[in-house]
């Protein structure tokens, strides 16, 4: 049996965790993406953006396929910015770009396990973040 104090140590990081969700560029929560922004192959799709419709403001997508976690995003303001996804094992960043361009950006390669989320973070520091 395991000791009331050790549980109560191992539940401090997940805690912890969840209370320092990122925070800063203010969006809907997590939702399922719409069928557009699904991509062949994906076996889920989650999505936070910042406009009334994901396409009218910033907006950051997970994938997950059989055997690749990714992330897209955008942003229609005009700053430097960049996607992350994260999985229990590390991140992986794309390239910083300019916003407002109508371009976005992509990274993954990630294996889908243990996936914890997608960020898309302005040069500021400021972010949106997806799980």
């Amino acid at each position: 049996m395991i000791p009331l104090v050790a549980l109560a140590m191992l539940a401090l990081p997940l805690a912890g965790q969840a209370a320092a969700s990122p925070t800063g560029i203010q969006g809907a929560e997590a939702q399922p993406c719409p069928q557009e922004v699904w991509v062949g192959g994906d076996l889920s799709c989650t999505i936070s953006y910042t406009g009334s419709k994901w396409y009218s403001g910033d907006w950051v997508a997970l994938h997950a396929t059989a055997d690749n976690l990714w992330v897209n995003g955008y942003t229609p303001n005009n700053v430097d910015f960049k996607v992350r996804v994260i999985n229990a094992v590390g991140y992986h960043d794309s390239p910083w770009a300019r916003g407002g361009t109508g371009n976005g950006l992509s990274v993954g390669d990630m294996a889908p396990t243990d996936v914890r989320g997608g960020h898309l973070i302005y040069a500021n520091g400021q972010d949106l973040f997806v799980w």
